[in-house]
Parts: structure tokens; sequence; C-alpha cells
């Protein structure tokens, strides 16, 4: 039987394989290079809006493919299965390759992101009772040829929650799908399902606040420890930003107005981290202007750490009763921004240029380590636990283990930025003999004791600098 890679390794948690156990911690450190002293605008240059020729398509998500190509991973969807493609930057040409990767005709709604491991996780919603938005799928991919690794039902016909636009997270922490109210017909307050290995579900936290969260965006954010999320009240013309613990109790909240009235922004399904800013991507109804339902001028707003507006990016401008943008979305390469949307079903991409100097060269990619912040905290949720090797059926033993003894406990901690030149004290915990080393990354750094699972690393270069905490034992790794 085929292995699975873990949905958030590198993990803490190990079994003693044999006589010997081997863990692998992850961490990773970020350091900036400086920036100007008089920083310009994030955003230089707004390339044009292309059509994409897949009339009949929506849902388009994008993620970065190959740099030195110029190409990007492109989701979408074609009626109701879901298809998969690339993106060459240089012609803006599309290709359906692999093509149909879900067959399936009752698919609505779809959410998907990028796992620790190079995975994709695909949440997708349905109608199976007049109720509508009443059940959800849930289905992992394998990173580079998209085969179908795991697939599960995370609700069929449930009336308590509502599963549309929900926003997924597969990172160091969390492995899951948020769900929305459904008011007085069913639960109250909004929850997050975590899903184990198996994508089955196996508990759920409420989230509070409850409304709004279809068409919202969730992120964690490394620096502060906590998720962010970005919700918008179109009414109001405001963004609605909550701070939430890795428990998802509420920290801070935050009420935005960065444009005058006549301006009202919606759906920010757009959310990235670069640097201290954050990039919000999100729909923007001007005053005056006749937009079609759910839609809008699709606009780029981008925040400095304490949520002050930074730049104001406007993609589209279109005039009353033409159309209207629906489902943006983004990802990074290099100093290649590229944005998706669709007008009424004809999917739509620009790509923009940053400033490095003034958003970092960092590249903390969907995908790469370290994807969407920390190393996993000890909070015992499915979410965290990862099968160190062999098929799930053999108890997490491994090859030839025998599964009786203790679990051996090692945590590289949680993803630092620094600048360069700068030490930072690595959190570690281990419970066996360790070392630390550099995985890869510009220029290396210097530790101050490798043997010592809390010690102080110093980069000598700008970059991602991966670090791995091991315990030597037998050959198979978290």
């Amino acid at each position: 039987m085929r292995r699975r890679p873990c949905l958030s390794a590198p993990r803490a948690r190990c079994r003693a394989l044999g006589l010997r156990a081997l863990a692998l911690g992850g961490a990773l450190v970020w350091a900036l290079a400086p920036a100007r002293a008089s920083a310009g605008p994030p955003v230089v240059d707004v390339g044009p809006v292309v059509d994409l020729g897949l009339t009949g398509a929506n849902w388009v998500r994008v993620f970065p493919l190959d740099p030195a190509a110029g190409t990007w991973r492109v989701f979408f969807t074609g009626g109701r299965n879901y298809q998969a493609g690339v993106l060459t930057q240089s012609t803006m040409a599309l290709a359906r390759s692999p093509g149909v990767i879900i067959d399936r005709d009752d698919l609505i709604d779809h959410a998907i992101t990028r796992c620790p491991d190079g995975s994709f996780l695909h949440v997708a919603s349905g109608n199976l009772t007049e109720a509508r938005d009443d059940s959800a799928w849930i289905f992992r991919y394998d990173g580079d040829d998209l085969s179908l690794i795991g697939e599960n039902t995370i609700a069929e016909a449930d009336l308590t929650y509502v599963y549309n636009d929900s926003p997924v997270l597969c990172d160091r922490r969390r492995v899951g799908t948020f769900v929305h109210p459904r008011g007085d017909e069913g639960a109250p307050m909004g929850a997050f399902h975590w899903v184990d290995e198996d994508l089955a579900v196996q508990e759920s936290a409420a989230v509070l606040p409850g409304p709004p969260l279809p068409g919202s965006s969730v992120l964690w954010d490394a620096e502060r420890s906590r998720y962010v999320s970005w919700r918008a009240y179109g009414d109001t013309g405001e963004f609605w930003v909550l701070e939430f613990d890795p428990d998802f109790a509420l920290v801070g909240e935050h009420w935005l107005k960065p444009y005058p009235s006549g301006v009202k922004v919606g759906w920010p399904q757009g959310l990235a981290r670069h640097g201290a800013l954050w990039f919000v991507l999100h729909l923007a109804e001007r005053e005056g202007v006749r937009y079609p339902s759910d839609s809008g001028d699709i606009w780029l707003s981008i925040f400095d750490a304490d949520f002050a507006l930074v730049q104001s990016v406007p993609i589209t401008a279109y005039e009353s009763g033409s159309t209207g943008g629906h489902r943006p979305a983004m990802a990074r390469m290099g100093d290649q921004l590229m944005v998706t949307f669709d007008t009424e079903l004809v999917p739509r991409a620009a790509a923009l240029t940053l400033d490095l100097s003034v958003v970092g060269d960092e590249l903390v990619e969907h995908g790469a380590p370290g994807f969407h912040g920390a190393a996993p905290a000890d909070t015992g949720s499915p979410g965290d636990t990862a099968t160190p090797a062999g098929d799930p059926g053999d108890g997490g033993t491994g090859e030839g283990g025998t599964g009786d003894t203790a679990p051996a406990v090692l945590d590289a901690g949680p993803d630092r930025r620094i600048a360069v030149g700068e030490a930072v004290m690595l959190d570690g915990e281990s419970s066996l003999d360790c070392a630390w080393t550099v995985v890869s990354g510009p220029g290396g750094g210097r530790f101050a004791d490798p043997a010592a699972a809390r010690t102080a690393f110093t980069p000598a270069a700008a970059g991602t600098h991966p670090l791995a905490l091991s315990a030597a034992g037998a050959s198979d790794t978290v």
C-alpha cells in the first residue's frame, strides 16, 4: 500500500522504532534584508487583466509551480467537476493539464490550500436538501502529479451549519475547515472542524464571534502566534479583523474602514503575509456603480502589522451595468504576485510586480517549509498528530516496530522572523539526545550550541533558513 506523507509534518511526536527512536522536528528562521530608509509602495506595477480562455469556469485558485519557467499551478471548476492546469506567465496562456482531477456533478463552492508536505487540501460544498449548502467533502491531492491520495465526507444533509465558501487550513497547527452558523435553524455560531490523517472529522471548536464567515480568509501570524481572520461587512464598507489563539479563543478584534464611505469592501478571499505587510485581495463596490450580485471591482489592499493601510491597488474599474469580479485569489513567486478571479464564469488573471526592497525577498509560499507559520503546539488536537512511518493501520510503529514503547517527544518550536546578523532563541524540546542542523538556505548560520534543544541561531544572509532538530536512531523520519 502506498504510504501517505503526514498532513502536518514535521510533528513533534514519534513512536519508538525497535530499540531506538528517531524524531525530526522542523523550524524556520526568516532572515529579512533591511528595507530602504524611505520605502516606496510595495506594488510597483499592475499588468493587464487577461482572459484565461475558460468560459464556463470559476473558483480559480493559483499556486507557484516552477520559478525558473515562470509557471503557476491553477485550479478551477468546469461545470461542477474540479480541474487543474498550468499558467505560463510570459504568455498568460493556460494549458489544461492534467485536466479533470475530481469528476463529480454535485460540487458547488470550493476552497483549496497547500499543506507543509506539498500536498493540496481541497474542500467542496454541495446541496442535498432544499436548505442548500448542507454538505461538504474533503479531498487531498499529491503535490506533484495531483493524483487523489485521500477523500472523506465533512457532512451530508446537515442542517446544523452552512458549508459554502468555507476557509480551509492545512498548517503545522491545524488541518481542517471552517463552517458557518445557520442561525435559528441550527448552530448559532461558526466552528472549525479538525480532520485526521484519513480526513475524517474528529473534533469541532466553536469560533466566536459567529457570522459572517462566508468569503473570509484565515492565516497564521507567526510573529504574534495567533490566527488572523479577515472578514468584511459590505453594508458598512469595513473589514472585520479577528485574532484567535491556536485553540480559536478570541484575543483581538479590529474594525477597519480604509476607504471613504463611497467604497464598500467585501469577500476578502485572497490573504497573504509578506514580510511585515498584510496583502488582502477583495471586492470593492464603488458608489454609483451597479454590479451584478455578489460582485465588484477587484482591489488589493496592503496593511502594515498594526493594520494601517499602506497601499491601495485597484486592479479593475468596471463601468456601471457591465460586469463585476467574483472569487478573488492570489499567490506570490519572487517579485511577482499573480491575481485570479472570474467575471460571470470567465476566469481572468493579472500579474503584479512587487518591490522586494519593501516586501523583502523571502520566498515563504504555499507548500514551502513553514507554510503559514509555526511548528505544532502540543494541543492534542487531531491536526497535530503525524504518522511517522508505514501505513495508517500499523499503529504508527513503522516497519518492525512494536508500538509498545512510550512516545519520544521532539519539538523544534515556532518559526521566527529576524534581521540578518540578529540571534534568535530556538525554543526546542526533546526527550532524546538531539542536534540542530541547517537544512538549507543562503549563507548558512551559526548555532550557539547545536547539541542543545534550546539554543540560539544567527543567520548569515537574508532568506529562508529551514532548521532541523533531530535525534538519531532508525532510518524513518517524521
